[in-house]
């Protein structure tokens, strides 16, 4: 599940929507998105032997049905790249407790309910939005990630703690100009590992054109303060 965690933040981090808009960037786009569906094999492998049905859909879904699940997959690369995708469906479909009440007394059985996707304009309970610890941070120390375009490692004061916060950010600012900024973070954040660097939490920003502009206040606020 670490490595699912990671393989999430690192899709928020590149932002494929944003590069998919530009050409110039397409081979760009298509190495992230081959790194992103091998790591997802990977996945499959590993937790084949707790969910081995799961991982055998997970597997039909990357065009890969019949593929062995044993420990020899484990090597990376072993997915062909241009290999066409199966058909992609929920791997856990969500269950309609109405439509299961109504299945049991119902001599015609209905096919299972399939995931709903959230759209843009849905709406959350604010018991959903307390789950978010948002804080006040001060950045104390930045520097770029060895072989990342986008990643700046982040040390940043949270009145109680130092924390360690991996930022993709770097095509919007360079590291020194980031030392002594305050900003907003997620820090109830599971950590999560890019490039080999655990992240502690979440940076806040803004996405203006493909760049990212960090959330800051107009006034001073002291670091750890809550934002509610």
């Amino acid at each position: 599940m670490a490595r699912v965690g990671a393989a999430n933040q690192s899709i928020v981090a590149f932002g494929p929507w944003v590069v998919a808009k530009d050409p110039a960037r397409r081979v760009e786009l298509e190495a992230f998105l081959y790194e992103l569906l091998e790591e997802v094999r990977l996945v499959a492998v590993l937790v084949s032997p707790v969910i081995p049905r799961a991982a055998v859909r997970i597997l039909s879904m990357l065009g890969l049905e019949g593929t062995s699940l044993g420990p020899d997959e484990l090597a990376w690369g072993r997915l062909e790249p241009g290999r066409p995708l199966g058909r992609i469906e929920p791997l856990f479909p969500r269950i309609d407790a109405k439509k299961k009440k109504e299945n049991a007394v119902s001599e015609t059985p209905t096919p299972p309910p399939t995931l709903a996707v959230p759209g843009p304009g849905d709406k959350i309970d604010i018991a959903d939005f307390a789950k978010v610890e948002l804080r006040v941070a001060q950045i104390k120390e930045a520097e770029k990630i060895p072989g990342s375009k986008k990643l700046i490692r982040l040390q940043v004061d949270l009145g109680t703690e130092t924390r360690q916060v991996v930022a993709g950010i770097a095509e919007s600012y360079a590291p020194e100009a980031l030392v002594g900024k305050t900003i907003a973070v997620v820090a109830n954040l599971k950590p999560a590992k890019l490039m080999g660097v655990e992240s502690n939490g979440m940076v806040l920003a803004a996405s203006v054109d493909g760049k990212a502009v960090l959330t800051t206040f107009d006034a001073d606020v002291a670091p750890g303060t809550k934002i509610k």
